[in-house]
């Protein structure tokens, strides 16, 4: 009768959403060493705003007038008592806003580098699981970096990647931004909430629920192999539309050894380059207007090309990068993770800036191809052809190699790279201007260097995470980049003339 009577207790005052195979791969990857955290830095200048701008000493009721507009970061997780099924999330009855938004300083003089070095720390744990996972860090303090005028402050969010993807993220922040200082938030709750359709069936009879979800499963997993094995034949046998060098690269399994290839641990180290979005405009006119996701990635292939060559440990084979796609269907305030990804050569082994970018654009098409043909569920049915309790336990063997066997693992990629364009506007934070922002998210073990792309809509940001094992020398690194972005405006620059 007690179990009856908890879930009895849970369903009457929560509501309960089932996490997918894909959510769960983030919560069972997860170590000491690979924290699957994501979230963002802004700069916030509260004397821009006028008189109505908030300080900070003011955030956390600023936090708590919006909160109803998200109402994902009241749910926190809940498992499985049989251990069978996916865990839930429900609605957290003790939720303390409290625990979530909390307040630093800077020691003097309180600097931009500072900030990195304590963003660096903070993002080097995980977040607490017994609560909606997600933490808001205000840190006061910067009154002596050149170009950031006295009493501004940072925001620090942090969230865990089994609740919350890079999209859910994105949205999230910008319903705490503002347009213009004196933005109101509406009191109304958004509409699209998040519903359960779990009932207290599922919870007495999850066993027999869970087998028959994976027989679901099963077969929508082995229709997806098939889908694979189908699409990869055509297109084998179909006239190549990729030179063959640039396909010989690609299909190589696994991407080169590098000095970057090293053991992942949990000693973060994060830092980021601003590019003005009118800079950035005309460099891509410049070169012919690729996508913008291709010339970030060019940026980030020459950045590495520079950064190898520089430590005499450039390989002879192209760096590969892996690229995260969203296939988000519903809304993103929702959460949960909907992802896919492509697979990118950076074509580091070609000195040409402009003849590295096409062989780029040209991987960079044919990978989106790739991930068309294959539909937006490939990921989730293929994972969920094993039972949670297999595949959960299988990706906590896997996660745990390297460190109980001092391993370097191999892997298809050597850095991430993620692109996500900002929505227009949210320029305001509690009243004060947003001077800059960036991103940080999870390492992954053999693929220890993620680059996060995003800004505003007058500025756009590539920020680096990586471990001081990995990237000792984060700031000659980051150079290096700035060095990638002058090569290819020149580049440019001289295609026009």
């Amino acid at each position: 009768m007690g179990l009856l009577r908890q879930v009895e207790y849970m369903t009457e005052k929560t509501a309960m959403t089932r996490m997918s195979a894909t959510d769960t791969l983030w919560l069972d990857m997860e170590t000491p060493q690979t924290p699957m955290t994501l979230g963002g830095v802004f700069l916030i200048d509260p004397r821009s705003g006028g008189p109505n701008a908030r300080q900070p000493d003011q955030v956390f009721d600023y936090i708590e007038q919006r909160l109803h507009r998200v109402p994902l970061l009241r749910q926190k997780l809940v498992r499985s008592r049989t251990g069978l099924a996916e865990p839930l999330l429900v609605q957290d009855e003790d939720f303390d806003l409290a625990f979530h938004v909390r307040r630093l300083a800077l020691s003097k003089p309180g600097n931009l580098e500072q900030l990195k070095n304590l963003v660096s720390r903070l993002i080097s744990s995980s977040v607490d699981m017994a609560r909606p996972p997600w933490e808001l860090y205000v840190i006061e303090g910067l009154d002596e970096e050149p170009g950031i005028p006295p009493g501004a402050y940072a925001i620090l969010t942090k969230f865990h990647h089994s609740v919350f993807d890079g999209g859910s993220v994105g949205a999230i922040l910008w319903e705490f931004m503002q347009d213009h200082p004196d933005q109101k938030v509406d009191p109304a709750p958004r509409e699209g909430q998040i519903s359960s359709d779990d009932t207290t069936s599922d919870w007495l009879t999850l066993p027999m629920q869970a087998g028959l979800d994976q027989w679901m499963a099963t077969i929508k997993g082995l229709n997806s192999v098939g889908q694979l094995v189908s699409t990869a034949a055509g297109r084998k046998m179909a006239s190549p539309t990729v030179p063959e060098e640039d396909t010989a690269a690609g299909n190589a399994l696994l991407a080169p050894a590098t000095r970057l290839s090293a053991k992942v641990t949990a000693n973060r180290v994060c830092d980021f380059v601003a590019v003005p979005m009118d800079e950035l405009r005309d460099m891509r006119n410049a070169l012919g207007k690729p996508k913008v996701n291709d010339l970030w990635l060019a940026i980030v292939a020459g950045g590495l090309r520079h950064y190898l060559l520089a430590h005499d440990s450039l390989p002879e084979r192209p760096l590969m990068s892996l690229c995260p796609i969203s296939v988000r269907e519903g809304h993103p305030l929702d959460g949960g993770n909907y992802l896919s990804g492509m697979r990118v050569t950076l074509a580091t082994d070609i000195a040409d800036p402009i003849e590295r970018l096409a062989a780029i654009s040209r991987s960079s098409a044919a990978a989106k191809d790739l991930a068309k043909d294959l539909g937006t569920s490939f990921v989730e049915n293929l994972l969920g052809l094993q039972p949670y309790f297999v595949r959960s336990q299988m990706a906590k063997v896997v996660a745990t190699l390297p460190e109980r066997f001092n391993l370097a693992m191999p892997s298809p990629a050597n850095v991430i790279v993620s692109n996500a364009p900002p929505p227009k506007g949210g320029h305001y934070f509690a009243g004060g201007k947003a001077l800059t922002t960036f991103a940080f998210g999870p390492l992954l073990e053999g693929c220890g260097v993620l680059h996060s792309i995003t800004g505003f809509d007058f500025e756009s940001t590539v920020a680096v995470t990586s471990c001081r094992e990995i990237l000792p020398d984060m700031e000659f690194y980051m150079d290096c980049i700035r060095r990638s972005v002058a090569d290819l405006k020149a580049a440019g620059a001289s295609a026009r003339a």
